[in-house]
Parts: structure tokens; C-alpha cells; sequence
């Protein structure tokens, strides 16, 4: 939804179609709601009967599939990573070994195809240890395990093999940070750093999700952290995949920790982060949409532009406001969602008269209004001059509103630490 609502402010006026959308997304373009993201033929089969210009993927899965081999081979440019690239994101595994031969700071790791031998290993890791599984798992397919007992059950629980092994991974401290590029071949534009809060509760307890909010830009992040990653991890990276024979084009996210010796790379992703695409692009002046054009040498009728730092280019800027996010979810996520409520259509107009922007991420359209659809169902953001003013914007408003979103849940500390700090 974030991603839409950017490209839909290009002065180009780009004629937008969506596969699969949403009931919010069908407000603002044709949405194809049939035409699944797993649905490879049927996503170049529409591209071509629309005489697409540009597609952007959004989603892991169509990435991890192939999609933009398939829509490379009729002739339609894609910005997004092939198969072969987008393995940074679909195995963690090979994102390690390409991260150890280029030299780019990441933390101790092993690979283990067995529970056996993952059992085994325990012996020589110190707790906390994570746990990660190899492929694509919606954010969630990572564990802090603080103790062996905690490691042993959860180990128990997979299903190891030479396809499918398990990370561990040395625990990693620091303050934690993400970093997203528009990528072409060795080219990019950096966006604005951004955090996210992946625990379900406060002080980041419990298990993973996809994403509890988010907050950019971070005031403790340094000239000089940012540039040590754009050198040491983003350029290097980059090279690597392109002599891999997999250049990579698309958003190249990295998950970073700011050590007490330097930056280390958490993990890279293959797409636009989320849920800090709701706090970063709301944060971009200018033009996403002919950035992405002019970075992949597309003619958009502004002219092209093939700068050798791209860094340079002109097309988008950054505001110096905060930008911060907080997500509701459904009753039970990150585990089995045990209720679907109904969003009241009195929560949207008063956020809209508070200046606050709501941002759908799992709904559905009933005649009652929007009803929950999935985990996690929306981010309400807001921007403002510091992260004390979002915060006490945000929260008030929720606290307002209790009685028109009781049942779902929300984290109360987005921002907190980043504001004492």
C-alpha cells in the first residue's frame, strides 16, 4: 500500500495496475484480486495484455519464484532482483556465504542439515543464540534462544534436511537499524535509514512478527555509521552479486547492528522493507517512480541519466521530519489469529482529522466497513518534527479511540528507545 501510494504521486501519471491489491488498494487502481503473486504466468500474461512499461515487485515470494526472468524473457523490464539474486533474501544461507567471500562485517555462523547435528552443536555456541531458519518465512522464521532448553525444543520442532538447514547464528548487540537501496547492476540511491520493531510486545518480548512499527530517520545513527555502511556493506555486496553472475536490481535491504566494533549485516532482503516502507517513503521529496527509471536507463520523457554515483542524483531528497508508525494487530498474532474485529469507519475519520494517515496491511471490505483479514492489519503513522511529538500524537489518539479498536493489539513503546537514547 505504501509502495502504491509513492509510485501514484510521479508527476508522470503513470497508469498503475495492481496483482493481486487489496479492497483499500481497488480505491486507488485496477487490482487484479484472483491473480495470486504465486501465479507466474498469469502475472506476465497481464503484463502483456496491458503493454505494461514497468513492473515493480513488491513481494518476496513472485521474486524467490522467478517473475522477473519470466517478464524478462517477453521483454518487460522489471525493477526487482532475479531468482538468482533474490536469493540474498530466499536463502540465508547462501546470503552468509556471499557476505564471508566479500568481506562484509556479519556475525559468526554455521549451517546444519540435521536435527542431530544441530543438537550436537549447541555445545559450542554461547547463549543468546538465534536460530534462523534458511528460507522464506514472513519475518518470522527467527528464534532467541536464551538457554540450551529453549534452543533443544525449538530445534526439536523442524524439519532439517540439505534443502532446508538451520542458521545459528552468534547473538549479535548493539542498536539495530535498516538500510534500503534502489539498486541497478553496481548503481544505487540510498532512502532513509529507518527501525523496526519485530517483537509482539514491549521491549521487544516475545516472538517474532512481521513487524510491530517502525520509525525513521534514527537521531543516534552518525555521518560516519551511515557512510561505514555504504561502504563496507551496500558497494561490496553490490560487486559481489554481480560477479556472482546474479547483479542485482531492485530494493536491497539490509538489517544492520551498530557494534561496539562497527556495523554487522543481520540478514538482506530482497524487496522493500515493510513495515518500514510506511515510514520511510512517506519521508521522500521528489519522484520515486523516475528515480527507479533513471537508475534502471529507462526513457520517461524527463531524460535519462546514467550517473557514475548515483548518490548524486537529483531526483529525490529527503525531509528532515520524523516519521513514525505503529501497528495493530489481530488477537493471537503472531501465532493462530483467533478473532477477525471490524474496523469502525469512525477510527479513519478521526485519524484523518487528527493529520494522522492509517495505512492498511491486511483488510477486507464488508458492509460494515473494514474488517481485519489477516495478522497484522494496519500502521497508523504520523509526521512530525521529533519523535516526541509522533509519539504523543500517535499515542494519545489511541488511547482516545480504545473503545473503537479494543480488540486488537498494539506495541506502546515504537520510538521509545530511540527517544531516550
Amino acid at each position: 500500500m505504501a509502495l502504491l501510494l509513492a509510485i501514484k504521486k510521479s508527476p508522470l501519471q503513470p497508469q498503475i495496475l495492481v496483482a493481486p491489491g487489496s479492497d483499500a488498494m481497488s480505491d486507488l487502481a485496477p487490482c487484479y484480486p484472483n491473480l495470486k503473486v504465486e501465479n507466474l504466468a498469469g502475472l506476465v500474461h497481464l503484463a502483456q495484455e496491458e503493454a505494461v512499461d514497468l513492473c515493480i515487485v513488491g513481494p518476496e515470494v513472485p521474486l524467490a519464484l522467478g517473475l522477473v526472468d519470466a517478464l524478462s524473457a517477453v521483454g518487460i523490464p522489471a525493477f526487482g532482483p532475479s531468482q538468482a539474486a533474490a536469493r540474498i533474501e530466499s536463502s540465508k544461507a547462501y546470503a552468509k556465504k556471499l557476505m564471508v567471500e566479500a568481506g562484509v562485517p556479519t556475525g559468526r555462523y554455521q549451517t546444519y542439515t540435521s536435527k542431530e547435528a544441530a543438537l550436537a552443536a549447541l555445545n559450542q555456541w554461547d547463549f543468546p543464540l538465534i536460530l534462523k531458519e534458511n528460507g522464506l518465512k514472513a519475518g518470522k522464521g527467527v528464534a532467541i534462544c536464551h538457554d540450551r532448553a529453549e534452543a533443544e525444543d525449538h530445534i526439536t520442532d523442524l524439519d532439517l534436511s540439505e534443502d532446508n538447514p538451520l542458521l545459528f547464528e552468534e547473538f549479535l548487540q548493539g542498536f539495530e537499524f535498516s538500510l534500503i537501496c534502489l539498486a541497478s547492476g553496481e548503481k544505487f540511491l540510498p532512502l532513509p535509514v529507518a527501525q523496526d520493531y519485530k517483537a509482539i510486545f514491549d521491549g521487544q518480548q516475545g516472538p517474532n512478527t512481521g513487524g510491530m512499527g517502525a520509525l525513521s530517520p534514527l537521531p543516534r545513527l552518525s555521518k560516519s555509521l551511515y557512510q561505514e555502511t555504504i561502504d563496507q556493506v551496500i558497494r561490496p555486496t553490490l560487486k559481489a552479486l554481480a560477479a556472482d553472475q546474479s547483479a542485482f536490481t531492485g530494493f536491497l535491504y539490509a538489517g544492520l547492528m551498530a557494534t561496539a566494533s562497527g556495523i554487522k549485516v543481520i540478514e538482506f532482503n530482497a524487496r522493500m522493507g515493510d513495515p518500514e516502507a510506511e515510514v520511510i517513503l512517506p519521508r521522500l521529496q521528489g519522484d520515486l517512480l523516475t528515480a527507479i527509471c533513471q537508475l534502471m536507463g529507462l526513457e520517461t520523457g524527463q531524460g535519462q541519466v546514467h550517473p557514475e554515483d548515483p548518490t548524486g542524483t537529483q531526483e529525490l531528497t529527503v525531509s528532515p521530519q520524523t516519521c513514525l508508525g505503529v501497528v495493530l494487530s489481530s488477537p493471537g498474532y503472531p501465532g493462530k489469529v483467533t478473532s477477525y474485529p471490524v474496523i469502525p469507519q469512525a477510527f479513519f475519520l478521526k485519524a484523518q482529522a487528527q493529520g494522522l494517515e492509517v495505512i492498511h496491511m491486511g483488510t477486507r471490505k464488508t458492509p460494515e466497513g473494514y474488517q481485519a483479514a489477516g495478522g497484522r492489519v494496519l500502521m497508523l503513522t504520523c509526521q512530525g518534527q521529533d519523535i516526541a511529538h509522533c509519539r504523543e500524537q500517535i499515542y494519545s489518539f489511541l488511547h482516545d479511540q480504545h473503545d473503537l479498536i479494543a480488540d486488537f493489539h498494539y506495541r506502546t513503546d515504537i520510538g521509545l528507545a530511540a527517544l531516550e537514547q
